[in-house]
């Protein structure tokens, strides 16, 4: 069914998913990195990134899907054998089977490539989503012992398509989307997870994890309190063990035909687990966490028998791969392949030449006998040749010894990368952002990473830095007030931290008092970069965005913050320095969306003597990531060069309160993002650029009413404004955005040859007595009244 001595068919290699291969690596090949899709000059289309893994023949072909929707086949020496561009994002591994190569895509479809043929061609459809958001798939692909094709996808189905026959299939109703690929063991049983969790207050039951027999029946279910996005495993002596958004690895007996009712044993971690798990030949079970730390489990009763901590600490969203000699391959989040030892020693940290500022590599390595082959988040695809010598590499120990715990505060770029020592210079108006890492004394007084959180944090002067600490109490975000180009500024950062919190999955309170971290730096502000224009660009687009924290956003969501393109359009100056702006979603090509329910205002700050361009707005009411979202405060900073052209890391930060959030609020305090008195502090970046505007609406012109707490526009233009992004935008005297929901609150409707837009009071706020109306047609602003 599967293809015949192919090393690595499938993700994590195998049926059981144990991620291990039994051949001997083959040192001597060359290593070699294929590049990304190129970026186009025009904003839309931009996801490139890998998440997956590749999967390679018997002959040595590797097959790889990014998020651009290009598929590759490279030969180990790098040559270029086929190439095709899907239309759509490709987030998941490929199937190597005996009839060719499937895989699925973000368009709802699987497609096949024959033996012998020059391209894939659409061969399944998953039904579009009736209950569900949408029908991507989003899980790997596999095959049961059946030979059918295994799909978890978005619509909240489980499909066992028939290879020779697609439209006959069974599919399995889920109660979330499904990520997580099934293992299937030596009885023909299958065991997966689901996205599923019990939301805070609710009595009914969400199992995540389940069993379905040969005949297709589920015969087992289990409720982890967490999604389950990892791919169980199957290991020695029918255990199964799999790993919860929760932060626990749950190990499960069904040695004997037991059908366990609660697990044998768990391992809590420090944070959420996106990482399948792996098994050494000799039982021992693999765990890699967002935590930073990989752990080495004993497979019956849970022992800890070491682990191994990332320096800095960042997250692993990689799955290990187990060589033959027991030797384990994983992607970091700081840009590095990983291999350690059975024992725990770190062996290799190889750098991969990630080409980009999107270091963090969440894709998964394949392993060949030529080498190991890894995506990362820009989009290249890297081989590394087998290592000659298993020799450990000498490692650089942050620190020796502990008697006593001890806390860091690392600084952390907006990419989510963790880093010791000096923050470095600073931009004007840049956010810093440091993350707590926690030690205790480990075996034989090591320093040993362990759960902390951050209790009160303290910037000095007071006057100087604005602080934020995050709803998760796991970092801290700085700004600068009134920073000068050149000047050098005192910090003095003081943290008290916690430990042993009181615990529930990852939502946790209180703790015990364990000390206080203290640094002071002194942090040059940044000139400006040669000599900014004079005045802000008119029209930015931002798009690719990446929310680096809190940690379980990328998890959660990053191929879909991949697609996301907005508009920012300069709508009219405020007075000296200030300019509103329009922000709109777009098409993922970036054509204007006339159903987007992205639509807010926003207030410009510019310095030209810095080049410092600050956006930002406060009480905004919005879509975010699927959701409308009532945000505290929505900030978009940028540093324009002597050209007008915004720098290579925007920095953007949204503060909301998970009360704030359209149905998944109570899903978000439950992983402990936020609460009722923390906000979720969410740190991120993307792709900014200055652009050509979308098309003008030619003989645009309105008329506009305001009366009983709305305001209606009517619209009409030379040619058709069917596919015209209209959206109304409200101004008060004082020239401060009016707070509603310009998206949810805005009708659409035709009379005659008019358009008519109709934007409603939300309910419960308050609209100035007198107020300014703008028009915003794609990139076209337009004052009414």
């Amino acid at each position: 069914m599967g293809e015949d001595n192919a090393p690595w068919p499938r993700f994590r290699g195998n049926p059981a998913q144990t991620g291990r291969v039994a051949f001997q690596g083959q040192p001597g090949a060359r290593g070699w990195t294929y590049p990304p899709k190129e970026a186009a000059d025009r904003p839309g289309n931009a996801a490139r990134g890998i998440f997956n893994s590749p999967v390679i023949e018997a002959g040595g072909t590797i097959w790889s899907g990014d998020g651009a929707g290009r598929l590759l086949a490279l030969s180990p020496q790098r040559d270029l054998l086929a190439k095709q561009d899907l239309p759509h994002l490709i987030d998941t591994t490929p199937l190597l089977a005996d009839d060719g190569l499937y895989l699925s895509c973000g368009d709802g479809w699987i497609y096949h490539r024959r033996k012998g043929a020059t391209e894939a061609t659409r061969w399944f459809q998953a039904a579009r989503p009736t209950d569900a958001f949408i029908n991507w798939f989003e899980g790997h692909l596999a095959l049961d012992a059946r030979g059918r094709v295994v799909a978890p996808c978005d619509n909240r189905r489980l499909y066992l398509v028939e290879r020779g026959e697609p439209a006959t299939f069974w599919d399995f109703a889920l109660d979330d989307q499904g990520w997580s690929l099934p293992c299937v063991n030596r009885h023909g049983q299958m065991f997966f997870g689901n996205n599923a969790m019990r939301m805070a207050g609710d009595p009914i039951p969400r199992p995540n994890l389940f069993g379905v027999d040969a005949g297709d029946r589920t015969f087992w279910r289990y409720e982890t309190g967490g999604s389950v996005v990892a791919s169980p495993l199957w290991g020695q002596g029918d255990w199964l063990y799999a790993g919860s958004f929760d932060g626990t690895l749950y190990a499960f007996d069904f040695s004997g035909g037991k059908l366990p009712g609660a697990p044998a044993w768990t391992l809590q971690t420090r944070d959420h687990l996106y990482a399948s798990p792996a098994q050494l030949s000799s039982g021992t079970v693999i765990q890699a966490g967002c935590d930073g730390s990989v752990y080495a489990l004993h497979p019956f009763s849970g022992e800890v028998l070491w682990q191994y901590d990332t320096s800095p600490l960042n997250p692993l969203r990689s799955s290990p791969a187990v060589d033959a000699a027991n030797r384990i391959w994983l992607g970091t989040g700081d840009g590095h392949l990983l291999v350690l030892g059975p024992d725990g020693r770190r062996l290799h940290a190889f750098p991969l030449p990630v080409p980009g500022p999107r270091k963090a590599v969440n894709a998964s390595p394949a392993l060949a006998p030529a080498g190991v082959v890894i995506g990362d988040s820009e989009g290249a695809l890297h081989h590394l040749p087998w290592p000659a010598t298993a020799a450990v590499e000498q490692e650089e120990q942050a620190q020796g010894p502990i008697l006593r715990p001890e806390a860091f505060l690392l600084p952390t770029d907006v990419w989510g990368v963790s880093r010791r020592g000096h923050p470095g210079a600073v931009r004007c108006g840049q956010t810093l952002c440091f993350t707590l890492d926690a030690r205790m004394p480990g075996p034989g007084g090591s320093s040993q990473a362990t759960l902390g959180l951050l209790q009160d944090v303290r910037a000095l002067p007071e006057k100087r830095w604005e602080v934020a600490l995050s709803g998760d109490r796991r970092y801290v975000l700085l700004r600068p007030r009134d920073a000068q180009p050149g000047e050098e500024l005192a910090l003095e950062l003081q943290a008290d931290w916690v430990v042993q919190p009181q615990r529930q999955g990852l939502r946790m309170e209180a703790g015990y008092r364990a000390g206080t971290v203290r640094n002071v730096w002194i942090v040059p502000v940044l000139p400006g970069d040669g000599a900014p224009p004079a005045l802000p660009p008119a029209h930015l687009w931002l798009q690719r965005i990446v929310m680096a924290l809190p940690g379980l956003m990328p998890s959660y969501n990053q191929i879909g913050f991949e697609t996301l393109v907005y508009a920012i359009t300069q709508v009219t100056a405020l007075g000296q320095d200030r300019w509103l702006y329009w922000l709109t979603g777009c098409q993922v090509n970036a054509n204007p969306d006339v159903a987007t329910r992205v639509r807010f205002p926003l207030v410009a700050r510019y310095d030209s003597a810095s080049g410092m361009l600050a956006l930002e707005g406060h009480e905004v009411v919005s879509e975010l990531n699927g959701f409308t979202t009532h945000m505290k405060h929505f900030g978009l900073t940028c540093w324009l060069d002597a050209a007008g052209r915004p720098g290579p890391e925007p920095c953007l930060r949204i503060s909301y309160f998970p009360a704030g959030v359209e149905f998944y609020g109570p899903f978000l305090e439950g992983l402990g993002m936020g609460s009722a008195d923390r906000p979720i502090e969410v740190l991120g970046s993307g792709d900014m650029r200055v652009n050509h505007p979308q098309e003008e609406v030619p003989g645009l012109q309105a008329t506009c009413t305001v009366q009983d707490g709305q305001v209606t526009a009517r619209c009409r233009a030379a040619t058709s404004l069917g596919q015209a992004c209209l959206s109304l935008a409200l101004l008060d005297d004082s020239g401060v955005p009016v707070s509603t929901d310009y998206s949810n609150e805005l009708a659409r409707t035709l009379d005659g040859d008019d358009t008519v837009l109709t934007l409603r009071r939300s309910q419960g706020t308050a609209w100035p007595a007198r107020f300014s109306v703008w028009l915003v047609a794609n990139s076209q602003a337009l004052r009414l009244a």
